[in-house]
Formats: C-alpha cells, structure tokens, sequence
C-alpha cells in the first residue's frame, strides 16, 4: 500500500482545485446575496407635536404590524427599533377622538427596506386636557 503524501495531494491537479473552490464559492455568494426576503415587525406609535395642553388618553392599539421585503442581508439584519411611524398631531386645537390612516409610506425605515403591509390600517386617537 502507498503512503499517502499530503503535499503531493494537494499540489496534484491545483489548478482544478482552485477553479472548483472558486465556483462554488461564487455559487454561494449569489445564492445569498441580493435574495430578496419578506420579514414582520411589530413597531410603537410615536406621536409627534401632541397640542400644548392636551395629552393622548387612549388609543386603539399600541403597536403596529408590518411586513418588509429587501435584500437578505440588509432584512436580517434589522430590529424593530429600526422602524419609526410617526403620528403627526399638529392642526388638533380641541379634545376629541381622531382617527388617522396609517400609510406605508410614512414608516420611517432603513435604507433599502420596503414596506409591504401594514396592520391595522388605521388608529383612533383620544386627546384630553391635561389636568
């Protein structure tokens, strides 16, 4: 029986080797990067410019589902605190219920993700006076 040398089993038929490694390394790559994958989220409502004197007392739901679709690596890499959705209340001068349509294109996200859905899509307000 021969003895096996390790330099010889290496060196013999390099360049094949190298070639063979190369493509499946650039198989890999394409396989996993630029794939485009779907991802929820469950954010917080932030709102914003709340009138002096009033405060928000109820709402309908606290926190908000989306879907986003982007490149593997960029939607893997998310948090849910990446995503903003600003309710913006400047224009409110009385206490009330208000009621708001939560557009996708108002979640603040980062670059390169897009937002798919939105659940609910809409949000009811209640503002009182402060006491």
């Amino acid at each position: 029986m021969k003895k096996l040398n390790l330099y010889a089993w290496i060196t013999n038929n390099l360049w094949i080797k190298l070639s063979c490694f190369l493509l499946a390394v650039l198989l890999w790559f394409s396989t996993t990067v630029g794939v485009s994958i779907i991802r929820d989220f469950s954010i917080s409502l932030a709102f914003e410019n709340v009138p002096e004197g009033l405060m928000v007392s109820n709402q309908t739901t606290k926190n908000v589902s989306i879907s986003v679709q982007g490149d593997r690596v960029t939607v893997l890499k998310c948090q849910s605190s990446a995503f903003y959705l600003p309710i913006d209340l400047t224009g409110i001068n009385a206490p009330g219920s208000y009621s708001y349509n939560l557009l996708p294109d108002k979640v603040v996200t980062p670059t390169g993700v897009k937002i798919i859905s939105i659940e609910p899509q809409k949000v009811s307000v209640t503002l009182r006076k402060k006491e």
